[in-house]
């Protein structure tokens, strides 16, 4: 926003888990340790402290990507096997010629390609449903801490350090209930329902339906070495980010011990 970064997905990483220190160890990021009470809402399992990346959680991904060619604000529209390996249709009309293709994304999205693996179902796994608000003004919201924010169809709450920028979730039920709905409309319910102030300058809905894993496939990756096809992603082990993190790294080793 034009507040400031609002970060409204990953919000911090599980402190206790060693798939995580293992690659934060490696970036080297600077972390900033959050305390918050431990309810029916936490979003991370272990009971270790929550880490956030120093930059928010935007600079995590950013480092994890430093040294990778990254195409932003760029749709894949389709991928056909070539000869050589893949040809990537982007929606600016361009193709990229690839040696392998890899899917990290929810698996509804990469049914669309119509290209499915050998070994897993997409329809195995399966996903729960988020939606919120994000708030920011010039001044202090005003809002309650981050942490659980039960009742009221109410399930978290995540402010930033100043107190000027804020996400609203809703629980598992509301969000069921609008994830159709209007952005607009949605950010409207979730401010007036945690409090009576007067909506702030930037209140945006969001809405994510692949936002947290309930059903895992169970294993860490998929890989078919005669079409250089690869799947990974949380929806193999968890909903949490050390479940993404062994995913991706198992279907790298398989893929690097695949190399000539």
């Amino acid at each position: 926003s034009a507040y400031g970064p609002i970060d409204h997905g990953l919000q911090g990483l599980d402190g206790s888990d060693p798939r995580v220190l293992a690659v934060l160890q490696t970036l080297g990021l600077k972390m900033a340790t959050l305390s918050w009470p431990i309810g029916a809402h936490r979003p991370i399992r272990k009971e270790g402290p929550i880490l956030v990346p120093s930059g928010g959680a935007n600079a995590f991904a950013a480092a994890m990507a430093e040294g990778l060619d990254v195409l932003t604000s760029t749709a894949v529209t389709a991928a056909q096997p070539s000869q050589d390996g893949w040809t990537i249709s982007l929606n600016s009309g361009d193709t990229v010629s690839a040696d392998g293709l890899v899917f990290a994304i929810p698996p509804a999205q990469a049914a669309a390609f119509g290209i499915d693996p050998a070994d897993v179902s997409f329809q195995s796994a399966t996903y729960k449903m988020d939606v919120a608000a994000l708030c920011a003004d010039e001044i202090p919201l005003k809002l309650p801490e981050t942490g659980p924010a039960d009742g009221n169809g109410l399930g978290w709450i995540s402010q930033s350090a100043d107190g000027k920028r804020a996400v609203i979730f809703a629980d598992s039920k509301r969000a069921e209930a609008l994830i159709d709905t209007d952005k607009d409309v949605i950010a409207a319910q979730l401010w007036a329902a945690i409090t009576d102030a007067p909506p702030p300058a930037y209140l945006r809905g969001h809405r994510w339906r692949y936002s947290r894993v309930a059903t895992p496939i169970g294993r860490p990756c998929s890989y078919d070495a005669d079409r250089k096809l690869g799947f990974c992603g949380d929806w193999f082990l968890g909903p949490n980010a050390g479940d993404a993190i062994e995913s991706g790294q198992a279907l790298g080793d398989i893929i690097t011990d695949a190399l000539p």
